[in-house]
């Protein structure tokens, strides 16, 4: 349950960084033009005890864009665990993007 959550997280941010990424201003010569892209940072769950429901979420770390903050948050705000899981969770994130070509 728990990959098939991240899965779902990692396509979402992905995206929503494909997004910024097309948008973006390229340079106009770039020897590392396939070096990756990557954000990495942790989010912070509160869960109910009783339920397992997410009752708060932050970013402890912020990934350095605020797109993927946004969803990552958004995506966590909407899962449940299991009742009686740790709380606070933290997890951490990692997102990456290759770039291929000039």
């Amino acid at each position: 349950m728990v990959k098939r959550v991240l899965n779902i997280l990692l396509a979402v941010l992905v995206l929503a960084l494909a997004a910024q990424v097309a948008y973006a201003e390229r340079p106009r010569s770039s020897p590392s033009s396939d070096i990756p892209l990557a954000a990495s940072g942790v989010v912070q769950l509160d869960l109910d005890d009783a339920t397992g429901k997410v009752v708060r979420v932050r970013m402890l770390q912020s990934t350095g864009y605020r797109v993927l903050d946004q969803a990552t948050m958004r995506v966590y705000s909407k899962k449940q665990f299991k009742p009686h899981t740790r709380s606070p969770l933290n997890v951490p994130v990692r997102f990456s993007v290759r770039r291929n070509g000039p």
